[in-house]
């Protein structure tokens, strides 16, 4: 499979979830619950790391970005009924789940609620709860926050794309700017709701995950502290915590390893 053109499947509430499909099609399946705010575009190496790994990725938007439709009112919990329609779309029974930043509570609330169905739950710079003993001063945790943070990166994107790689410390390249320019094709909306559903209070779903989890994390991380997600770590049954030395909220290098955890981890 070497298409990365988008897909969409209509839900039974009648939105469109959209997604993209890359890496071996025939390889272990992997939904991939994407950060804030990104979108479905894959970076032009994810094919080829996917393939390399024998694993097949599904990566779909949450609603209000890029070409997913809004929910109203959705939940963390909620995410999971998407994830269970998107699967049952695509046929596939089951599969790894992956979570990175914003991502992971929704990857968590997936593996809660879906126990026969994901073989595996990788957390990479994951999100945390609003209870953990500690967070990060990157993004505002408060609505007004999010939303003069949200409007000024639509902006920016919009408009002066390098005042915003200028702003965030981001190296600018063709990519970035259409990757995150999709995420926010409808607007600032569902970057501001995505954070505020991740400072809410989840943590009851890391006690329901019943699965091999292991979650990944830089050491010197500003935007979402290692001290927090040990403490979720720890609230996981099972779950392995591996620190990457010297690296902050970036650790994609570690992808490889992520997926090939979630390829041997498929039973």
């Amino acid at each position: 499979m070497t298409s990365t053109e988008t897909t969409r499947v209509v839900l039974r509430d009648s939105r469109v979830l959209a997604y993209s499909d890359i890496g071996d099609a025939d390889g272990v399946p992997v939904l991939s619950c994407l950060g804030t705010p990104h979108s479905r575009i894959p970076h032009p190496d994810d094919h080829e790391v996917a393939v390399t790994a024998g694993v097949r990725v599904i990566a779909p938007e949450r609603p209000g970005f890029g070409r997913s439709d809004p929910s109203p009112g959705r939940t963390v919990a909620g995410w999971a009924d998407d994830a269970r329609e998107l699967l049952d779309a695509v046929g596939v029974e089951r599969a790894g789940v992956l979570g990175s930043s914003g991502g992971g509570p929704f990857a968590v609330a997936t593996a809660a609620a879906l126990p026969d169905r994901v073989t595996g739950l990788a957390l990479v710079a994951a999100g945390v709860p609003s209870v953990a003993p500690v967070h990060g001063d990157v993004v505002p945790l408060d609505e007004a926050g999010l939303v003069a943070r949200g409007r000024q990166f639509e902006e920016w994107l919009r408009d002066d794309p390098d005042a915003f790689f200028e702003s965030t410390g981001i190296t600018r390249s063709d990519w970035w700017l259409e990757f995150l320019s999709e995420a926010f094709r409808q607007g600032h909306a569902a970057y501001v709701e995505d954070h505020l559903l991740n400072n809410t209070d989840w943590s009851p779903l890391l006690g329901q995950v019943d699965t091999p989890t292991r979650v990944w994390h830089g050491e010197l991380d500003d935007n979402i502290p290692l001290a927090g997600v040990s403490w979720m770590t720890e609230r996981i049954a099972g779950a392995t915590l591996t620190v990457v030395p010297g690296a902050g909220h970036d650790i994609g290098a570690q992808w490889p390893d992520v997926l090939g955890w979630l390829r041997d981890t498929y039973r």
